[in-house]
């Protein structure tokens, strides 16, 4: 069994920012190259099985609340994988339970999280080209998608 590589915080020379308006690491310092993975369909995220809840869960951190707080201050910052997840997961409870029994303030929440994964498609568009047409495709028996390079 290999070790896992954990993520250090001494990763980041905290003494090289001030932390002060946009003075701060753009990106959070995972050691990660790029992975080739071939997407398939899955029977896991399903919008209402019994199960759905707590499969959506498991897409959540274990820890915390999708930020991370760096520098002196402990500034805090999104980190966008996880408000992407957190967003689905949102957006899954608004059409289980439907829109309204989120209230006005849950509705504006659903509204910045599709806005919020319009934008970042866009900024991180894809465009491999994937076979077939998806609307006659059975994917019960056909679950494998194409493959990619993230």
């Amino acid at each position: 069994m290999r070790a896992q590589k954990r993520f250090s915080l001494s990763q980041i020379d905290e003494d090289a920012y001030t932390w002060i308006g946009d003075d701060f690491p753009k990106t959070f310092p995972v050691d990660a190259g790029p992975v080739q993975t071939t997407f398939e369909e899955s029977v896991r995220y399903s919008l209402s099985a019994p199960e759905a809840e707590d499969e959506w869960l498991w897409t959540a951190p274990l820890v915390g609340d999708n930020h991370v707080r760096l520098g002196p201050e402990k500034r805090m910052f999104a980190v966008p994988m996880f408000h992407e997840l957190h967003c689905l997961r949102n957006i899954r409870s608004a059409m289980v339970d439907g829109l309204d029994s989120m209230g006005p303030v849950g509705q504006g929440h659903i509204h910045h999280c599709f806005n919020y994964l319009r934008q970042w498609t866009l900024c991180e568009a894809d465009v491999s080209l994937e076979p077939g047409d998806f609307e006659e495709k059975a994917f019960i028996r056909e679950r494998e998608g194409a493959t990619r390079v993230c």
